[in-house]
């Protein structure tokens, strides 16, 4: 076969293939969940899980399909390339393979064997080394960098060319749910959490659209498995997990210095207003659980900031700690104590008093009795 025609063939095997290779992509990405079904054939079987059903074997059976015409199609062109003669003899001239492989024979028989003999000496360089086989395996199986997920200030899915774009709000939704779920939820979870008091019908729709999606997004970081989803922390990243992560880490410090390194580097993670400009009802609970969480940081920080004589670091940390949670009487003895060091006396005191409005315009309360020991303590120290 001449090189052109190798081409052709080569081509025409690829044009073969491309059809079926996207039709499989495109079900692979369409690839419906395991239908919940009843644990028992006893059991009732509901509308809902009937259409799962139904879905699923549908699917199965256009996968099959598939599959079926890529072997027979495969089987016709080895066929067609079995029958291909292997070279074109001459005009007049009968094909005999068995002359032409004794001809062969008698040729490599009759070719004189040459020896190379080194002069005195001469001295040849050895062989270069073999390339190692798996080098380039290696470099194809490398793992690729995980996605990550952002909840400490606006949500933001990160991936190793920069931050994804273009999802829908259903779909950021549902991935910051499961976020800040790590064990998952269920299918009438999500649903209830992400649009409450809508018709289940049409719910259910807008679930199917954008698990579809976030599997796009995320890959197989997004895990659908009878009814339940869930992510992958093995695959991707989710900042407020590495903050409980340092939180924990800083406790088991033995020393002020070591604590204040582990909190100094929780602070890259706090990147403004946890979950900042949705205003979606679930997200409220979880929203104001991360504020406590950041304000808990900074709070530990500033204290670890006044063990080591950095008071101008502790105040600052203290308020940044209030614009995060304007009533954590924590966050003002921490202001109070660095503002004490500092020599700032008179601030002590007017930070006492706007304490003590804080408190009794929004909550009718005193500053809890640890605040005023402290602020008697500190004016003592006068």
């Amino acid at each position: 076969m001449t090189p052109r025609r190798d081409r052709a063939a080569v081509t025409s095997r690829v044009v073969r293939a491309l059809p079926p290779a996207l039709l499989a992509a495109v079900l692979w990405v369409l690839r419906p969940g395991l239908p919940d079904v009843p644990d028992s054939l006893a059991g009732p079987l509901t509308v809902a899980q009937l259409e799962d059903v139904l879905a699923f074997l549908g699917w199965l059976a256009i996968v099959v399909l598939l599959v079926l015409t890529a072997f027979r199609q495969t089987r016709a062109h080895r066929g067609s390339w079995n029958g291909m003669p292997l070279a074109h003899p001459r005009r007049g001239a009968r094909s005999n393979p068995a002359a032409g492989t004794l001809a062969a024979r008698r040729a490599i028989d009759a070719a004189p064997a040459l020896t190379v003999v080194a002069r005195p000496g001469q001295h040849h360089d050895p062989p270069a080394p073999p390339r190692s086989p798996g080098l380039a395996e290696a470099r194809l199986e490398a793992p690729t960098p995980r996605r990550r997920v952002t909840l400490l200030g606006a949500f933001c899915i990160q991936g190793p060319e920069g931050a994804v774009r273009g999802a829908r709000g259903s779909t950021e939704q549902l991935i910051a749910y499961l976020a800040l779920h790590p064990r998952g939820a269920t299918r009438d979870e999500l649903t209830e959490a992400l649009w409450p008091g809508d018709d289940p019908r049409r719910t259910r729709q807008r679930l199917w659209q954008s698990t579809s999606e976030a599997r796009k997004l995320i890959g197989d970081a997004f895990i659908s498995q009878r009814g339940h989803y869930a992510l992958d922390r093995t695959k991707v990243t989710v900042d407020t997990d590495d903050l409980d992560t340092l939180l924990a880490e800083a406790n088991t410090a033995t020393s002020p210095g070591g604590e204040r390194r582990v909190l100094e580097r929780g602070l890259g993670l706090l990147r403004g207003e946890p979950l900042a400009g949705w205003d979606h009802v679930w997200a409220d609970a979880d929203a104001g659980r991360l504020r406590a969480t950041q304000a808990e940081l900074l709070e530990r920080l500033g204290r670890a900031r006044l063990a080591t004589d950095d008071a101008h670091g502790a105040l600052e940390a203290a308020e940044q700690g209030l614009d995060r949670d304007a009533l954590n009487e924590a966050l003002w003895r921490v202001a109070m104590q660095a503002e004490t060091e500092l020599g700032l006396r008179e601030s002590v005191g007017r930070r006492y008093e706007r304490l003590r409005d804080l408190l009794g315009e929004q909550l009718g309360l005193e500053p809890e009795a640890q605040t005023r020991a402290l602020y008697r303590e500190l004016l003592g120290q006068r």
